[in-house]
């Protein structure tokens, strides 16, 4: 990663703690096979040398542990920067889309209700005899087609009415004129 990058601090570290790492093996390797091959006394001998390998190794490797935590750390910030971002524009877009959609399912709710309370009011005032009114509902759709209908059909009642009270008045005063 650091090579790719160019860090040559980076390098640099990982060169004394690989360096670091050889000696603490080495030492390590040798006071094995001095217990393996003289026993306590012999490993023991070795025992102070393998110690301090161990504590340059720490003292070398607790730096670079450190460094890698800050800017795993660093990193870790930025992303969760990103992902907060991410998710702020993820609830403003799911906000304006639900806004949009309530908007667009009232504008569609209305241009429907709307019509039928038209078409409603009509026929309350067919129900009261009032055949005279007209109903316009200027929609190419079927609640368009129904109201149409509806019109003519009362159109034609209306005309049917005033054909049988003519007849009526007709019938009336001929049958008075023939009483008379």
């Amino acid at each position: 990663m650091y090579q790719k990058e160019n860090f040559a601090d980076g390098l640099e570290q990982v060169a004394e703690v690989e360096k670091a790492l050889v000696v603490y093996h080495k030492t390590g390797k040798e006071m094995a096979k001095a217990y393996i091959d003289g026993g306590p006394e012999s490993g023991n001998k070795l025992m102070a040398s393998f110690d301090e390998a161990s504590e340059n190794m720490t003292k070398i490797l607790t730096p670079f542990v450190e460094s890698q935590e800050a800017e795993l750390a660093e990193a870790m910030s930025s992303i969760v920067s990103s992902a907060d971002s991410i998710r702020s524009f993820a609830l403003v877009a799911g906000l304006f889309t639900f806004i949009a959609g309530v908007m667009i399912a009232y504008l569609i709710t209305r241009s429907i209700t709307g019509p039928v309370q038209k078409i409603v009011d009509y026929i309350d005032k067919v129900a009261k005899r009032d055949f005279t009114s007209t109903l316009i509902i200027d929609q190419k759709d079927e609640v368009g087609k129904m109201s149409m209908a509806l019109s003519n059909t009362v159109s034609e009642l209306g005309g049917m009415i005033k054909d049988i009270i003519t007849g009526v008045n007709t019938l009336s005063s001929s049958d008075r004129k023939s009483v008379v």
